[in-house]
């Protein structure tokens, strides 16, 4: 079976900061230790100020993480749903899957360590794929793109406080 040829592409269509709530335990369940995040607020934006059309949507109150703790495999699975709106008051809704890997600094944001410090982009392994609904004419091709999101950890004062997130779209080129 032959496998060459083009190489998918990744651009970078958004940034998105998520604001959060402190987390509450669910405690151990049959998938693991489960944790809540609600989130407070947020936007996505597109991340030229130049780009057009310019995306502009404000994340709204009561989505959240439901995050689950699997220290023995090193992973912490994120599980998010949320809706954003656009300046048109255009509805977005957002459904995200995807992982942040233990290493030094993600185990001291997630066990609570009051010493710990945010993550920088790329300096661990936040990563998230991203599924858009919106009846959005302008915004619609989201509903059919392949999305993945690298993220960082906020930590204020020690506390997880938002994610981060470059958002980049997939794009396979056709020869």
């Amino acid at each position: 079976m032959d496998f060459t040829g083009p190489e998918p592409k990744l651009t970078h269509i958004a940034n998105m900061r998520v604001n959060l709530e402190p987390s509450i335990s669910a405690g151990q369940t049959p998938a693991g230790i489960k944790q809540w995040f609600e989130i407070s607020s947020g936007f996505i934006t597109s991340p030229s100020p130049t780009a057009s059309p310019q995306l502009s949507l404000k994340i709204q109150s009561g989505g959240g993480d439901y995050a689950g703790v699997h220290p023995e495999a090193g992973f912490l699975t994120l599980d998010v749903s949320m809706v954003a709106i656009s300046d048109d008051n255009e509805f977005f809704k957002f459904s995200n899957t995807g992982y942040v890997k233990f290493d030094e600094t993600t185990t001291g944001i997630i066990t609570g360590d009051k010493e710990a410090k945010s993550t920088q982009f790329g300096g661990s392994e936040v990563v998230e794929t991203v599924k858009v609904n919106t009846s959005s004419v302008t915004w619609g091709w989201l509903n059919f793109a392949t999305l993945v999101g690298q993220g960082r950890l906020v930590v204020e004062d020690g506390v997880l406080v938002a994610i981060e997130m470059r958002l980049f779209q997939v794009e396979m080129k056709v020869v």
